[in-house]
């Protein structure tokens, strides 16, 4: 089962991510198709000020301002990041988690 990454919360160390449809579907992004990746890294920031979480919550969750990926690609390991300004400028979600890490 394939779960969307609707918050940077579910995207944690060592799930196993691919790019959603509306990413590998936009110009010029349809060699991201096939892409599998597994998430190796995240940095947290700021606090999280998701308006869905309680004062209490948003004060100890971190949101995070960078994640790196390890990508298996054409028979390769391409390890990329994806920092909080490049994901705040796309109006889809970009990652589809395929496994989550336990």
């Amino acid at each position: 089962m394939v779960m969307r990454a609707k918050t940077k919360k579910e995207l944690n160390v060592g799930a196993m991510v691919r790019f959603s449809r509306e990413h590998a579907q936009r110009p010029g992004l349809d060699y991201t198709t096939d892409w599998i990746g597994v998430i190796i890294t995240t940095t947290t920031g700021a606090p999280d000020l998701d308006p869905g979480l309680t004062p209490a919550e948003q004060h100890f969750a971190r949101d995070w301002d960078e994640l790196e990926i390890a990508w298996t690609i054409h028979n390769g390991i391409h390890i990329m990041s994806y920092d909080e300004k490049w994901w705040n400028n796309l109006e889809y979600e970009p990652f589809e988690v395929i496994s989550e890490n336990r």
